[in-house]
């Protein structure tokens, strides 16, 4: 398995690529904006994009999946059911930062997901896990095996998603956390902003993981 990295958008949103070396099959993680650099990194990895994973209905995560998706129409787009209406109905969700954002597209989602569900991309299994708080409808994605967690904005380094934004419940990300902290394995935690972490630090770090320890 390879993965790459870019850092997009005004906010600096981290997006992801996952690559099956074997089979050339791979998933693309939060396409935060229209960007010629997904395109070309799809590219230099020789990889047949089987899926776009969301891990939230923020705009620094999704904007750039209609312009992926025209590109690669056979990309399925995958999104937590509580947070999918967004991609239908872009304009029922505003962003929810006092920032210019390029204009989001109408592009609905191929898949919604729940607790859970498994994809399976070449040799790579990831498994959903719903972490609402930081939206509704957030999820993050675990690859087991490789004990990697892609946590969106619900995990960062020493900290965690903000609530004070439309949909946002202190109380649900207290419960998802703890959920997450309880996970009976390490993980290297892909963040949505930010740099990497692991659980065990996390764990150390957040006070609604640290029973945990």
């Amino acid at each position: 398995m390879k993965i790459s990295q870019l850092v997009l958008g005004p906010i600096e949103t981290n997006v992801y690529f996952f690559l099956d070396e074997e089979t050339k099959e791979g998933f693309m993680v939060d396409p935060a904006i229209p960007s010629p650099a997904i395109l070309k990194a799809i590219e230099e990895l020789g990889m047949e994009l089987k899926y776009i994973l969301l891990t939230h209905r923020h705009f620094d995560h999704i904007t750039g999946v209609p312009f992926v998706k025209e590109h690669f129409p056979e990309a399925r787009v995958v999104i937590g059911q509580g947070d999918s209406a967004v991609l239908s109905n872009p304009e029922e969700f505003p962003p929810p930062f006092s920032m210019e954002m390029p204009e989001l597209k109408p592009c609905p989602a191929d898949l919604t997901v729940k607790e859970g569900d498994t994809l399976t991309v070449g040799g790579m299994t990831v498994r959903v896990m719903e972490t609402p708080g930081h939206t509704p409808g957030g999820v993050i994605y675990l690859l087991d095996d490789e004990q990697i967690m892609i946590s969106g904005d619900t995990v960062f380094y020493h900290s965690f998603g903000r609530t004070d934004f439309p949909g946002g419940s202190m109380e649900q990300l207290k419960d998802s956390l703890a959920r997450i902290g309880a996970l009976p394995q390490d993980y290297n935690i892909l963040c949505g902003h930010g740099p990497m972490t692991t659980l065990s630090e996390e764990r150390k770090a957040d006070p609604y993981m640290s029973a945990f320890v």
